[in-house]
């Protein structure tokens, strides 16, 4: 597997060799109720001319990384439970700590489902003790100010979900959600990166008005503490409505409007309050085409900062060999002026192993 990325301020060539996993049924076949344990190694060596994103490049670092992973997963009718860990043998030579290597970026996985006539019952729990020198946080599927650092160090991360759903095949039903975020650093120097924790719960109502109309109502409440310098504390409450809609097989309209209210303290600035509160939402088309989808949405957020509206186009392009997605568009916030988004994904299928850019 050959791998190429390029980004700005961090330019970096990297090979992905001996790809290999295997998967054993515990007991029988792989039919429902069998436990399925699987195995897998990978080997990737790179070299990074300015890991830590410095000014100036101090010089190139060159790693080699062994990724090892298990997993264990049991499925019945009613039930899933999933285990995965992986972590990475590495060995890394380094301009500034020399010579190093060690068990690395150890990351687990436990994911349990279980479904009723009429309801779900989900639940997940996460850890990862990534090295920051060495995450790219634009693999990441969510990030935010945090994942824009600089510097080396590394992040402790736990993350816990329950949910319930009700009324899965009636015209009203209910889903209750709890989820818990906790980060803490070590051994770093940007001021971004400090410990934090954030508790969300979530509740929604869906009207299944039609065989292609429904619509929702969620209500949401979300605390914050940060570990800052300002200790910052800041809650956030949404309540949205929304209506999807299928025009035909090919065409979905989603749209959501609501109000939302960002309440921010500081415990080191008593008497100091910034208070954000108005209008949300967001509009979606998506178009199903011959050799892929395309899409078109606008959306309005809050945050302590401001407002933030953007404009996007995209387009996805399933390829003989592969894929190509794109997007376009422009965002507006309370900070600044219009400026220009957009994205692009390029894959190519190989005879032994792929290509993205």
């Amino acid at each position: 597997m050959t791998r190429i990325q390029i980004k700005s301020l961090r330019i970096f060539a990297g090979a992905t060799c001996g790809l290999w996993a295997l998967s054993l049924p515990v007991v029988g076949q792989e039919e429902p109720g069998d436990q399925i344990l699987s195995f897998g190694i990978s080997q990737k060596f790179e070299a990074n001319d300015n890991i830590r994103l410095d000014p100036k490049s101090v010089g190139t670092t060159y790693s080699s990384d062994t990724k090892l992973s298990f997993g264990f997963n049991n499925q019945t009718r009613a039930q899933i439970l999933d285990f995965t860990m992986d972590g990475v043998l590495r060995l890394v030579d380094d301009p500034v700590i020399g010579t190093d290597h060690g068990f690395r970026d150890p990351n687990l996985a436990l994911f349990y489902s279980r479904d009723s006539a009429n309801s779900r019952l989900t639940f997940n729990v996460d850890y990862e003790r990534p090295d920051l020198a060495f995450l790219d946080p634009l693999t990441q599927e969510n990030i935010n100010d945090q994942d824009l650092y600089s510097g080396g160090g590394t992040r402790e991360e736990y993350n816990v979900g329950v949910r319930l759903e009700t009324g899965l095949h009636a015209p009203l039903g209910f889903t209750f959600d709890l989820r818990s975020n906790e980060r803490h650093y070590s051994d770093t120097t940007d001021p971004l990166l400090f410990a934090n924790r954030t508790n969300t719960a979530a509740m929604a109502t869906l009207f299944r008005l039609s065989a292609v109309t429904q619509a929702r109502l969620d209500l949401s409440h979300e605390d914050y503490t940060g570990k800052n310098a300002t200790r910052t504390n800041r809650t956030t409450d949404s309540f949205t409505l929304g209506l999807d809609h299928e025009f035909s097989a090919i065409s979905t309209l989603s749209a959501n409007i609501g109000h939302s209210e960002v309440i921010e303290t500081f415990e080191t600035l008593p008497g100091v309050e910034n208070v954000t509160r108005g209008p949300v939402g967001s509009v979606e088309l998506t178009r199903l085409m011959p050799n892929g989808s395309a899409s078109a949405a606008l959306d309005t957020t809050l945050s302590s900062v401001g407002r933030q509206t953007t404009l996007e186009f995209g387009r996805f392009i399933e390829l003989p060999a592969g894929s190509l997605a794109f997007s376009f568009g422009a965002t507006q916030g309370a900070g600044f002026s219009v400026l220009p988004v957009g994205s692009i994904d390029y894959t190519a299928d190989l005879p032994t192993g792929s290509l993205n850019a």
